[in-house]
């Protein structure tokens, strides 16, 4: 008895190391989408220089690393079935010690100290959330050696083999994400301040390619979040008779077909359109300003 409970907290140990490990590699993978999507945009504007990244970049960073340690957190605590709290925890503090370290070093303001603090609350906080999903859930630690069924070897319904390949698609459709919104805010602030210009209330060729660039970006944004969808519903689907080879057809249509390439011929349409728009002033501000 005593040897087979010392093997089930053997077990539990080395679970949520792998847990928290496997926060981390996600939560890295996030990071570096969203960051190489930010800087991305820069590129996508073209001559214009719409986004004026002195002052906006650093917060950009911010709100997207606070995002990359939930993704991160959130599949510690997920991957984690015994000790959500503390994979999510653990995952949150190992994330905050690389980013106050760059922060010390870099003189960055203390904005970004907010940042080092928040990381380790948002790893706890995810920790609890999905904790509070699993009320009356089996503990290895409270009795003896019991088995969790095939369950625990999902996360988030999906098999954790396949968790070893899908931090690859998963970056590419996080790259997509910053570039998105920015031209969903960007066609939302032309359409808002069109209302004071006279010059183009009468405008029809502006008043087109202005509704198109936003159907394209809304197009944009429609495929990647349903490519991507029904792409992990495709390896998630419970009992399903398809073969492997049927499945990773799903996977590749929805998820690289739709998610991927379509998201990106819509989105270049898009910037293409918005970047040839004629560019205004409102009260001595840029046009692309809402107040």
């Amino acid at each position: 008895m005593r040897g087979g409970l010392a093997a089930d907290i053997a077990g539990v140990k080395m679970r949520q190391v792998a847990s928290v490990a496997f926060g981390l590699w996600y939560a890295v993978i996030a990071w570096y989408a969203f960051a190489f999507g930010i800087n991305e945009i820069p590129r996508l504007s073209g001559a214009q220089g719409h986004l004026v990244l002195d002052r906006q970049f650093t917060w950009l960073l911010g709100v997207a690393w606070l995002i990359s340690v939930l993704i991160g957190c959130l599949l510690a605590a997920e991957s984690s079935w015994e000790r959500p709290v503390r994979s999510a925890f653990l995952t949150g503090l190992l994330l905050a010690i690389p980013v106050y370290l760059f922060t010390v070093v870099s003189f960055f303001s203390r904005a970004a100290y907010v940042v080092v603090v928040l990381t380790p609350f948002v790893g706890l906080v995810s920790g609890q959330m999905i904790n509070e999903q699993r009320p009356g859930k089996t503990q290895l630690l409270e009795g003896t050696s019991s088995s969790l069924g095939n369950e625990a070897f999902t996360i988030y319904g999906i098999g954790w083999k396949s968790w070893l390949w899908l931090w690859v698609p998963i970056y590419w459709w996080l790259y997509f994400i910053p570039a998105i919104l920015y031209y969903t805010w960007l066609n939302a602030a032309l359409d808002w301040h069109r209302a004071f210009q006279p010059s183009l209330w009468f405008d029809s060729g502006w008043d087109f390619f202005a509704g198109l660039a936003d159907l394209l970006t809304g197009a944009a944004l429609f495929t990647l979040i349903f490519g991507a969808g029904f792409a992990l519903i495709s390896l998630s689907a419970p009992g399903s008779p398809a073969s492997p080879g049927t499945m990773l057809k799903k996977f590749l249509g929805w998820g690289v077909g739709l998610a991927m390439v379509a998201t990106l011929i819509f989105l270049s349409f898009a910037a293409n359109l918005t970047n040839h728009l004629i560019s205004v002033s409102t009260q001595h501000r840029p046009w692309w300003q809402f107040f």
